[in-house]
């Protein structure tokens, strides 16, 4: 999820649910957010495939910025969401 207005990435996450659990992790956060999302199949949709995705991501981010994405820890979502 991405902060249009300041352009920092606020969270990096993934959905059993897809778009709409997506959504609704953006929708738990004030203000107006962007939210991308892509589907996986088969294999792609497994458990630990998608927390190594997310960890990747955040670690990404983290070495480029010097920190984790701002709302990362504060209130994440469960993965079941």
């Amino acid at each position: 999820m991405l902060d249009p207005n300041t352009h920092e990435l606020l969270q990096v996450g993934y959905s059993r649910r897809g778009s709409g659990g997506t959504l609704a992790a953006a929708s738990r956060l004030a203000g107006e957010k962007a939210v991308a999302w892509a589907p996986l199949t088969g294999s792609g949709r497994q458990e630990h495939v998608l927390q190594e995705l997310k960890d990747d991501l955040i670690g990404g981010y983290f070495y480029q910025m010097g920190k984790p994405p701002a709302r990362q820890f504060a209130a994440e979502p469960s993965p079941s969401e």
